[in-house]
Order: C-alpha cells, then sequence, then structure tokens
C-alpha cells in the first residue's frame, strides 16, 4: 500500500491573531494500492472535501515515507552497501551508485 498526503492551493485558513491567511490546505492522508485507489479513497472517507467546495482536480499528492516503505529502502541499502562500496572505490567513475546509496542511507536515518 502507498500512503499519500493530499493538500489544495484552495481556501484559506485562520491565524492565531484570527486574521485571514492564503496558504496550502492539507485536507488529509490515504492510501491505496496506487494513486488512484489513494485519491478515491480519501474522497470517500472525507466527504467534507467536496462538501465544502474544494474542487478535486485542484488536488495535489506527494506519497509518504511511511514505515514499510522506510523499511524496505533500508534493507536494498543494507544488502547492497558493501559490495557497491568496494565497487565504488575500485572504480575510477564517481557518478557510480553507490553516491545514491549514500544519499537514501541519510534520508532513512
Amino acid at each position: 500500500m502507498k500512503t499519500y498526503l493530499f493538500y489544495t492551493f484552495e481556501g484559506a485558513c485562520e491565524s492565531p491573531n484570527e486574521s485571514n491567511v492564503e496558504n496550502m490546505q492539507i485536507l488529509g492522508q490515504a492510501s491505496g494500492k496506487a494513486f488512484s485507489e489513494a485519491f478515491s479513497n480519501l474522497i470517500k472517507e472525507n466527504q467534507w472535501i467536496t462538501e465544502e467546495g474544494f474542487n478535486v482536480d485542484k488536488i495535489f499528492a506527494k506519497q509518504i515515507v511511511d514505515d514499510e516503505l522506510k523499511n524496505n529502502i533500508q534493507q536494498i541499502v543494507n544488502y547492497l552497501w558493501n559490495d557497491e562500496k568496494r565497487h565504488y572505490e575500485e572504480s575510477p567513475c564517481k557518478n557510480h551508485i553507490f553516491m545514491t546509496l549514500k544519499e537514501l542511507k541519510k534520508a532513512i536515518d
């Protein structure tokens, strides 16, 4: 399952000093096997979105790196780390997959 955070540029919110602020609105999160299923689940589970007048064509999403995805990435990094580090150290190529592994490792640690 993939989890997405859904947001829109429509609407405004009230600031702590009670003034209207135009900004992005977080509408919620939802999961599905693919984006389309997650989006459908969001709308089905949060009917207030359409009831309050938000345009579903103006809703954006970003996939969330949840614990399951993070664990999968960690397993791949751990599996490849030693071999790719050795290949990187032996290779004249500096644009090596090991550099990507290093970035992934930093992102999930």
